[in-house]
């Protein structure tokens, strides 16, 4: 029982690696390009240095802020930390392509360019689909892999597979001529977007 409850593991672990694969390697919006990612640095000057440093990847509509506080406190330990802005979020360049072998690519890039050879990569959401893409295709690249509230299950719609949707919601939304609070704004652009989000988190659970 034990053996084939091996090899049924093995099996669909591989099935996985298979899917995401592919998924690293289909671009859905276009031709590949390079962008200049926007980055920020974080290490402590009061304890001993210590490798491999950690790059933090954030998740859909995210941004390299949003880790800033964790950023300096997983510095304390004397480990560098670079949170990074994806392409077409934050400050990094806007560009045609979205797909996770691109921004996989940006990953790398920015490792060379920062003359880092291995690092720990810590991926939330979309950033952790773009990890994974990262360890399958440049697996020396990376030393550890953290993962956190994503799945390597690309059977389903995925966040950057919703892009569109997203957009196209928010590019649609109405405001009342009469709204002077960014409160009321904020009220109205919840109550038109909740519905088509709810719909994708929903099938992605």
């Amino acid at each position: 029982m034990r053996e084939i409850l091996s090899k049924l593991l093995s099996y669909r672990i591989s099935a996985i690696s298979r899917e995401l694969s592919r998924s690293c390697s289909t671009s859905w919006l276009g031709r590949s390009e390079s962008p200049v990612l926007s980055y920020s640095n974080y290490q402590s000057t009061k304890v001993p240095p210590r490798d491999p440093p950690l790059i933090i990847l954030h998740g859909l509509f995210g941004s390299k802020s949003n880790w800033s506080s964790l950023g300096k406190a997983f510095a304390a330990s004397g480990r560098r930390v670079i949170t990074v802005d994806a392409r077409n979020h934050g400050n990094s360049s806007h560009v045609d392509s979205m797909d996770y072998l691109s921004m996989a690519d940006d990953v790398e890039r920015l490792m060379y360019q920062l003359d880092i050879h291995k690092a720990i990569i810590l991926g939330h959401s979309m950033g952790g689909k773009t990890a994974m893409c990262l360890a399958i295709n440049k697996p020396h690249l990376v030393e550890q892999l953290v993962v956190e509230d994503v799945s390597p299950d690309v059977s389903r719609t995925s966040a950057v597979t919703s892009f569109p949707q997203y957009l196209a919601v928010m590019r649609n939304i109405n405001f009342d001529e009469q709204v002077k609070t960014l409160s009321e704004a904020r009220k109205i652009a919840g109550s038109q977007i909740q519905s088509v989000f709810q719909v994708c988190i929903t099938f992605n659970m």
